[in-house]
């Protein structure tokens, strides 16, 4: 019952929100300055989260920036706030969502001209084709083909400069090594990506990383 009873508010919440927007759509000049600022914290507050490695926090600031700049109505804004949520999603794990985003900041960015943001995101786009073909490969047991395209994932991610693409990946080569029975080039791969897991604050790449290791030990 209570479950019904948040579902219906939300729904009502949501039908005024939309019919507020659609028959108000202009907002003053000082709406809009608060709502930058707004966004602007949400924002600064997120990437602190991030930097933090508390991905789930920054998350929830970002969607916050995120709402606003579509209240506003700033796709430039919006298209900054999700390519960062693509970012935190690959963070997480959630290769899907994190697609999903980079393709809709993307598509924003190709409509702005925003040359940076656009190479920034069809980059992260072709890593995380390249990763979820590298994974595939390994299951298939074709493992030379693993390599090749977790290789070409770490170039991408070294030429984006996003440390967060290349760990991921580090770790991913390094259990194609693994049962190539290639425990040197394991070790290697697992050794580099703790090293930027420690320097994200990526606290569970690091316990996977070191689980790895552990297990090379053995």
């Amino acid at each position: 019952m209570e479950k019904t009873k948040n579902l219906n508010f939300i729904i009502r919440l949501t039908c005024f929100c939309l019919i507020f927007f659609f028959f108000n759509p202009s907002l003053s000049a000082s709406e809009k300055t608060n709502m930058q600022q707004e966004y602007s914290q949400f924002f600064t507050q997120a990437e602190k989260f991030r930097l933090d490695g508390e991905y789930e926090k920054s998350v929830e600031s970002l969607e916050k920036s995120l709402d606003i700049a579509l209240k506003m109505t700033d796709e430039r804004k919006q298209c900054e706030a999700l390519s960062k949520l693509g970012l935190l999603y690959w963070n997480l794990g959630k290769m899907n969502e994190s697609s999903r985003y980079y393709e809709d900041s993307s598509k924003l960015a190709l409509k702005l001209n925003l040359k940076d943001e656009l190479f920034k995101c069809q980059t992260a786009l072709n890593i995380n084709r390249l990763y979820n073909e590298g994974k595939g490969f390994r299951y298939d047991g074709d493992y030379e083909k693993s390599i090749d395209s977790y290789k070409k994932a770490i170039n991408l991610s070294t030429e984006l400069g996003s440390q967060e693409h290349k760990l991921k990946c580090l770790r991913w080569i390094s259990l194609t090594y693994y049962y190539q029975n290639k425990l040197d080039e394991f070790k290697i791969a697992n050794e580099e990506a703790l090293e930027l897991a420690k320097i994200l604050n990526h606290e569970i790449e690091q316990a996977r990383c070191l689980i790895n290791l552990g297990n090379y030990g053995n």
